[in-house]
């Protein structure tokens, strides 16, 4: 049926797609329809948005990172809100700098470097580190940390606490008058 009305029709493509229309009567249409990016185009992750993600990988793990942009209402290129393995993924495909990578160039240290360095083991060295002894930045979403060593090592605790250190105080000695039950004394072992 359409054939009986259409004479000819005639397509163009330059930047954009122009189909002219040539009905049997002498009558023409023309209409114009923008070019459609190819799929991966259409999809891709826009370069502000990846120097965004580069910009906060210096002070943010990758988890970190989704959360921002989150927040700022970016999306991803498949229109979706970034979560970690996105921005892992978009890290990775576009050469960026892992946060290790960032803070080991920083000069940061690992547990065990920082613990040789440091002259200790390694539980002595998180514990300095959540007293606030000693800095660190985290490094990823599972807790792990690089350790900012300082010249000279914290003290370490060792035996009994200094003359004059404030000591904890004594547990409360219950009065034997007021308890209900009261124990018999202890037979003594011979000798």
């Amino acid at each position: 049926m359409v054939r009986l009305l259409i004479d000819d029709v005639t397509l163009t493509r330059q930047d954009r797609i122009t189909v002219a229309v040539r009905l049997r009567g002498g009558q023409t249409a023309t209409l114009q329809v923008p070019i459609r990016l190819p799929a991966p185009e259409a999809r891709r992750t826009p370069a502000q948005v990846i120097a965004r993600i580069d910009q906060l990988l210096d002070g943010h793990t990758e988890a970190g990172v989704a959360d921002h942009l989150n927040q700022a209402g970016i999306l991803s290129g498949t229109g979706q809100p970034f979560h970690a393995g996105i921005v892992h993924h978009l890290r990775v495909k576009h050469g960026l700098a892992s946060r290790e990578q960032r803070l080991l160039a920083r000069g940061l240290l690992g547990l065990e470097a920082a613990a040789a360095q440091l002259g200790v083991c390694t539980q002595t060295v998180k514990r300095w580190h959540r007293e606030g002894l000693i800095g660190g930045e985290l490094v990823n979403d599972k807790g792990s940390h690089l350790y900012r060593v300082p010249e000279r090592a914290p003290r370490k605790r060792t035996g009994r606490p200094p003359k004059g250190a404030a000591r904890p105080a004594p547990a409360p000695v219950p009065d034997p008058d007021v308890s209900p039950t009261r124990r018999a004394p202890r037979a003594r072992r011979p000798r």
